[in-house]
Parts: structure tokens; sequence; C-alpha cells
């Protein structure tokens, strides 16, 4: 019997750590094709300064699927930033 569980806990390792390699092997297919929009890559460092309503950034980050490269700024309070004309 103590074979058994051995067996199982081993076949339970192997099993994690195939489906680990097959995760990071599809990470790095994801990652290895940049997206790009118009003058912009997802592969790019994104500084957006006076951006206003951060509409353009928006509109990049969901072209991206992440914002996780850019930055963005406005010269706007937070108040107004939040509340449009």
């Amino acid at each position: 019997m103590p074979r058994k569980s051995k067996k199982k806990r081993v076949c339970k390792k192997k099993l994690g750590f195939i489906q680990q390699q097959q995760q990071q092997e599809w990470w790095k297919k994801e990652e290895d094709e940049p997206k790009w929009v118009t003058h912009y890559c997802s592969d790019h460092q994104i500084l957006l300064v006076g951006d206003g309503d951060f509409s353009f950034s928006l509109s990049l980050a969901k072209a991206f699927g992440s914002a996780s490269n850019i930055v963005a700024s406005s010269l706007d309070t937070y108040g107004f930033s939040l509340n449009p004309i």
C-alpha cells in the first residue's frame, strides 16, 4: 500500500509540473506577439502627459489588453476628471 500512495504523489507532482510548463508556454506565446495600435506597441513603455479625461489611455489599454506599460497624467483635478461637463 505505501508504494501506491508514493506513486500517486509522484504522478501528481509530474502532472502539476506539466500543467505549469504548459501555462508558461501559453504565456510566452501571448507575450511574443506584440499588439500594435498605429504608432504604439504593447512592448513600448508609454508616458501620456495631459490626457485630460484619460480616454486615450483607456483606448490603448483596451487594445493592448493591459495597461501595465502605460503611465498617464492629467492637469485637471480628480473631481473634474470624474464629472464631465
